[in-house]
């Protein structure tokens, strides 16, 4: 027989292990009580106190037995009741709060065991909302200018990426010219889409490194009978209601060769989509990334894969401590699968900042940093 080891806790030997296991995977916060369950266990609590203090009086009650010498002189009475009631009340309180802390750990106990609890583990916080669907388009017109915005259609949540689909064609016979370039860049584009309203909470986008040079002046020639079409990408940052108003800044010349801001006939008339945006994401569309040595691969559902959207930036620090320099795309861009490889850098202390997401999808983020 194996000699008894008090130094050993009992929890880590085998014949206590699966029970130690089977509580530890079953706890979870405390259940309460009913009220109703509540006064039975109080009442019978009262109902064990008031016997034990009725046994304990007859118990006081009967005489003491008498205390001498031992010689053939009588001796009085000596009355140890006074001196061992105050030691008894105290007894009494001890065995009160002992009971009390037993049945309250034997009911927690039972609870605990044979109570059916939900898994949080395979239970998600909000319900998956399927697929993304047909896109939300809405268009106006006004003297001879047509403008039209698709949009990803809803549900809506917070760090979801949209695209809007932007058009602007001209019916009328007037040559406009508006400010940016007729394409997505950095710079501003002719078209683009202002986002309006929302509140707490918001989501932050990752830092990107931008390089601090000039835009140079881009304008866009809309002649009578053309049609420019842009494609933006926007990530939800705030909750709530949000507008989204389609845009552009239309130009006039000024001293011959020179331009400046001018009314556009759909000003106050652009086409305007008001949303409501959820503060979580749908279970379903989240994705996440792993990375292996200089690749990153996004974890994403087989069909979005080849959709997916890339923001990055790096930078890093002159070798000499002289400096340091940076680069990236400055704008969301399609990659054609899920894996991207670490850009370079000359210099140390490189640090790669990067987001995936894809339309309807959240946008997840990261970085790296290398000596």
């Amino acid at each position: 027989m194996k000699p008894f080891d008090d130094s050993t806790p009992e929890e880590t030997e085998v014949q206590h292990l699966e029970l130690v296991t089977m509580l530890q995977r079953t706890y979870t916060k405390p259940v309460p009580l009913a009220p109703n369950e509540q006064e039975q266990i109080i009442a019978r609590v009262r109902e064990r106190l008031l016997r034990t203090d009725q046994l304990e009086t007859l118990n006081e009650n009967k005489p003491e037995p008498q205390v001498g010498i031992a010689d053939s002189t009588p001796q009085m009475p000596i009355d140890f009741s006074k001196t061992a009631r105050p030691v008894r009340r105290i007894m009494r309180l001890v065995n009160t709060l002992a009971a009390v802390l037993v049945i309250g750990a034997i009911i927690g106990a039972s609870l605990l065991l044979f109570t059916r609890h939900p898994s949080t583990s395979t239970t998600p916080a909000v319900p998956a909302v399927g697929p993304v669907g047909t896109s939300v388009t809405v268009h106006t017109e006004r003297d001879g200018l047509e403008a039209s915005m698709s949009l990803t259609s809803g549900p809506y949540f917070l760090s979801e990426m949209l695209a809007a689909d932007l058009s602007l064609t001209n019916h009328s016979h007037t040559t406009y010219s508006l400010a940016g370039a007729d394409v997505e860049r950095f710079c501003g584009s002719a078209l683009n889409v202002d986002v309006t309203g929302g509140s707490a909470p918001y989501y932050t986008p990752p830092p990107m490194f931008y390089p601090p040079i000039p835009c140079p002046f881009t304008m866009t020639i809309l002649k009578p009978g053309q049609t420019i079409h842009l494609r933006q990408y926007l990530p939800l940052i705030a909750s709530g209601h949000v507008t989204l108003t389609e845009g552009a800044q239309c130009l006039v010349k000024v001293n011959g060769s020179g331009t400046t801001n001018g009314p556009c006939p759909l000003d106050g008339h652009w086409p305007s989509i008001h949303i409501n945006v959820n503060s979580r994401v749908p279970s379903d569309r989240m994705i996440s990334f792993h990375r292996s040595g200089s690749h990153v691969f996004v974890d994403a559902p087989g069909g979005v894969r080849s959709r997916l959207l890339y923001l990055y930036s790096v930078t890093c620090q002159d070798f000499h401590d002289q400096g340091g320099s940076g680069t990236g795309n400055f704008i969301w861009e399609p990659i054609p699968t899920n894996e991207v490889n670490e850009p370079g850098c000359s210099g140390k202390n490189v640090k790669w900042t990067f987001a995936f997401s894809a339309v309807g999808y959240s946008i997840v983020a990261g970085s790296y940093t290398t000596p």
